[in-house]
């Protein structure tokens, strides 16, 4: 989700709805957003790889290689789906601190869920517990003052505006923090794409509630998942936070679940390309099938090509997008107008699926049913080439099976999209695209 990716109004209307209640209005301030700040955009730089299969060893040596990221084992993992399993487990975590809890989050709104948010954080400080809140400026802009002052009365630290807007300063500006990471105790651990705002709060299968695939983690590699919270809260505050309490030693592990998993973070405005450079590998390294779930689909020249090629080598490739028609306002106008890109994917053989049920924001992969990653991660050049990212890589079966299950139960209600349905999409959607086109890699 990048900075035209936020939660608008409620999804499920059609688009003679969005131009009865004034869709046009936020269609035009994207258009004029867009060529404002479209000169800021960055692209990946083109790579050449080496050829490795995915079931080899030296795939996983390579991709620690490449992310500068140690795959560690002996963890435990949850797949928690949607707001329903998600904010519950969250919550529970919160309540049972003891000494730490970091959270970093893109978005944060008033709401229900943040409400008991901010709440349960609050509590934990007043017993002592250290907080440490890290908040997006432009994720989550409009934070209501309250939960400033509920927090900083409770003795909780936050820094509700990471990286301030600057119109001085674009190139900061646009390279927001889109990661998502939740740390307590230093010893659980949360992930996924996952934001803090009632659209979530559900089943991911009902009109106006997100569908969105998160993780709980136990372990070591909650170690990694710390070690990016205290990057940023070094660049936000200067301070490091360090210590058994943030990093228990040894790290716990989980012995009768030993999953092997690796967190990979980017930075493009610290020059650190990382996650493109494991997408872009992972992809050319399948064998067999390639399923993606992701809300943006602008994958970009060579992550297009490696998409394409994949099929050419008899891979399955899936990919799950949200359907236009539960977009509104800035979503609709990003979901509609990056359609103009899917006709060389559907051309080349990969096949769409836009979900139907509510908006579809879950970001995961899973190559070969071997290899799988979820976290804040688009298939798009924002998240490859200006936002701060997040993922974790699962080098476990059991894990990328089960994503696969859900990826297809998710099919299960979704529409496949053809090239005649993409070639007689309605007036307003061919417009976008063409409007828009030009400045894609902003997107």
């Amino acid at each position: 989700m990048g900075a035209s990716h936020l939660p608008t109004e409620k999804a499920g209307r059609g688009v003679t709805g969005h131009l009865l209640t004034g869709q046009l209005g936020p269609i035009c301030a994207v258009v004029l957003l867009v060529g404002w700040i479209g000169g800021c955009a960055s692209t990946p730089t083109p790579l050449t790889l080496p050829s490795v299969d995915i079931d080899e060893p030296a795939f996983r040596t390579s991709l620690e290689a490449f992310a500068g990221a140690t795959i560690v084992g002996d963890n435990r993992v949850d797949i928690l789906l949607n707001g329903e399993q998600t904010f519950p487990a969250l919550l529970d975590a919160i309540r049972s601190a003891r000494n730490t809890i970091t959270f970093e989050a893109y978005i944060f709104h008033e709401g229900k869920i943040a409400d008991d948010i901010v709440g349960a954080l609050a509590e934990r400080c007043h017993a002592g517990v250290r907080v440490a809140m890290l908040l997006d400026a432009h994720g989550s802009k409009g934070l209501p003052q309250r939960y400033i002052g509920d927090l900083e009365t409770a003795g909780c630290e936050i820094v509700p505006d990471f990286r301030p807007l600057r119109i001085w300063n674009l190139e900061r500006t646009n390279k927001r923090n889109h990661r998502r990471i939740v740390v307590v105790d230093g010893r659980v651990g949360f992930t996924g794409g996952f934001g803090v705002d009632d659209t979530w709060n559900g089943d991911g299968r009902t009109a106006g509630r997100w569908r969105e695939t998160n993780v709980r983690l136990e372990g070591p590699i909650v170690q990694s998942l710390q070690e990016a919270f205290v990057e940023h809260w070094r660049e936000a505050t200067g301070a490091l936070l360090g210590g058994k309490e943030y990093f228990p030693y040894p790290p716990v592990e989980i012995k009768d679940e030993p999953v092997q998993a690796q967190v990979v973070r980017s930075s493009p405005l610290q020059g650190n390309d990382a996650m493109y450079r494991v997408f872009l590998q992972a992809v050319s390294s399948a064998r067999h099938s390639i399923m993606i779930s992701t809300p943006y689909l602008l994958p970009g020249e060579q992550l297009t090509s490696a998409l394409l090629e994949a099929t050419e080598r008899g891979v399955r490739v899936r990919v799950l997008i949200p359907s236009v028609e539960n977009g509104s306002g800035v979503e609709f106008v990003t979901q509609a107008s990056q359609r103009d890109a899917f006709g060389p994917l559907l051309d080349g053989g990969v096949q769409l699926h836009e979900y139907a049920p509510a908006l579809l924001h879950t970001k995961m992969m899973i190559i070969d049913g071997v290899w799988a990653t979820v976290g804040s991660t688009n298939f798009d050049n924002r998240s490859m080439a200006m936002n701060d990212e997040l993922n974790v890589m699962f080098y476990d079966q059991s894990i990328a099976k089960r994503l696969e299950e859900i990826f297809v139960e998710d099919v299960a209600h979704s529409n496949k999209l053809t090239r005649e349905q993409l070639e007689n999409r309605e007036w307003l959607h061919q417009a976008l695209s063409v409007l828009l086109s030009p400045f894609h890699a902003w997107f």
